[in-house]
């Protein structure tokens, strides 16, 4: 398991297959996180106002 921002989707990129992301309505400051390229959602539920998605890379 990997937790982390932008910079550590980055640098994690070519080495992780799964990814679970929660994702939040509200705007917040700073860059929008932009997931990597080549990523299926295969499972996604709301939780409260939130979003639980979980993707996978499509090598």
């Amino acid at each position: 398991m990997i937790e982390g921002g932008a910079g550590m989707l980055e640098a994690m990129e070519s080495k992780v297959e799964w990814y679970l992301i929660f994702r939040s309505p509200y705007t917040k400051e700073g860059e929008e996180i932009k997931l990597p390229k080549g990523l299926q959602e295969v499972f996604s539920q709301t939780i409260g106002e939130d979003t639980m998605s979980w993707y996978r890379r499509v090598w």
